[in-house]
């Protein structure tokens, strides 16, 4: 295929093309947030996350995470695993081991580490 001469309406269409790339990487990088919550020493952490209201509480038995709304957000446990799947879609259970956890949505990431042992 032979190569076509660079028309100046390629030339913006390109141009408009990557300023729309740039201006969409740059858009999901300023509103992505990744924050890290400690709960050191205490046996309960309230916190917040996607309108929903966390409360974690610690115990010999596992880490529970009930929240004010069903989860529909990704849960991963650090070092450790759930315990039991629950119908109750506002309440995890995890093992005692249970380092951490890392709540993940769309643009948003919160660690919770330093958990009571």
């Amino acid at each position: 295929m032979a190569a076509q001469p660079l028309t100046r309406a390629r030339l913006i269409q390109i141009l408009l093309t990557m300023l729309l790339l740039i201006v969409a990487f740059v858009w999901r990088t300023v509103i992505f947030s990744d924050e890290q919550v400690n709960c050191t020493v205490q046996q309960v952490c309230n916190l917040e996350f996607e309108q929903h209201k966390l409360t974690l509480k610690w115990s010999k038995v596992g880490l529970k995470l009930q929240s004010s709304q069903n989860i529909d957000f990704s849960v991963t446990a650090i070092d450790g695993q759930p315990m039991d799947d629950t119908a109750d879609l506002t309440e995890m259970n995890f093992t005692p081991n249970t380092k951490g956890l890392v709540l993940e949505s769309g643009h948003q990431r919160l660690t919770i580490n330093q958990l009571p042992q």
